[in-house]
């Protein structure tokens, strides 16, 4: 903040969070009125700031949690002093109101960090769209690579699916497949194969059109 104001005191959140946990930390702004403010007319309205203005920042509390582990926390505090004068450009400072001034918010998330031995699914053969004529048979296939091994899901419009006297589905060292030994018109969809396991997931689609 270029321009801090007693409404921006309180409580400022931070939250980063990924597929392996979520770190959250919080502070606190208190800003102390100002004894002084000396404006001054220059070609560029410039204005100075007090001479003696004390910002304090009081971390409340940081955590970190980890899937399937424990939740640490730690508590900071800090506070300086600035003394200098700082000329500021009041044609760069935004009175547009409260959306205006604090803006949205911007991720900043570090990159994951890796595992020895361990690997997010991946498929390394999608599904691809496939047209038949109803009463034919279609068969889909894909590979997914990870681990430890995922189990793989089937899904049909967003409905998930399980073998039956006319789907037979199968998964055996990465490979998963999906039979219809007979197809209908109500066949006729989206599929989606999602793999998925304590790392993570990912998942590949492709239409199945059944012509009459």
């Amino acid at each position: 903040m270029m321009d801090t104001r007693l409404t921006d005191a309180g409580k400022y959140s931070v939250v980063a969070s990924n597929s392996l946990g979520e770190a959250e930390c919080n502070c606190r702004l208190s800003v102390n009125p100002r004894e002084e403010v000396r404006m001054t007319t220059h070609r560029r309205f410039t204005s100075r700031l007090p001479l003696d203005m004390v910002i304090q920042s009081e971390t409340e509390s940081s955590t970190f949690t980890q899937s399937g582990n424990s939740t640490f926390s730690k508590t900071e505090s800090s506070s300086y002093k600035r003394t200098e004068s700082s000329a500021m450009d009041m044609n760069s400072i935004d009175t547009r109101g409260a959306t205006k001034r604090y803006g949205a918010a911007k991720s900043m998330l570090a990159p994951e960090p890796t595992k020895p031995g361990v690997r997010r699914p991946a498929f390394s053969e999608k599904l691809f769209r496939q047209t038949v004529r109803e009463g034919e048979p279609v068969l889909f296939t894909c590979k997914v690579v990870g681990t430890p091994e995922p189990t793989a899901k089937w899904y049909k419009d967003g409905q998930e699916l399980f073998s039956s006297d006319a789907i037979d589905i199968k998964y055996s060292n990465g490979t998963a497949t999906l039979a219809i030994a007979d197809t209908l018109a109500e066949d006729d969809g989206e599929y989606t194969c999602k793999a998925v396991s304590s790392e993570g997931f990912d998942s590949t689609s492709a239409r199945l059109i059944i012509k009459a």
